[in-house]
């Protein structure tokens, strides 16, 4: 999302009536893939 994060995104959502009630769940990761690196040595045991 260019320009746009998740809290920016969260706080949108939560100024409108309409989508004040929707559940919102944070997922982030570093941007260097550490996480599928370690996430393919995981699997490959």
């Amino acid at each position: 999302m260019p320009g746009l994060d998740g809290f920016k995104t969260c706080k949108r959502l939560k100024e409108m009536e309409e989508t004040r009630s929707i559940p919102v769940f944070f997922f982030t990761a570093p941007r260097d893939g550490t996480i599928h690196s370690g996430a393919e040595s995981a699997v490959a045991g």
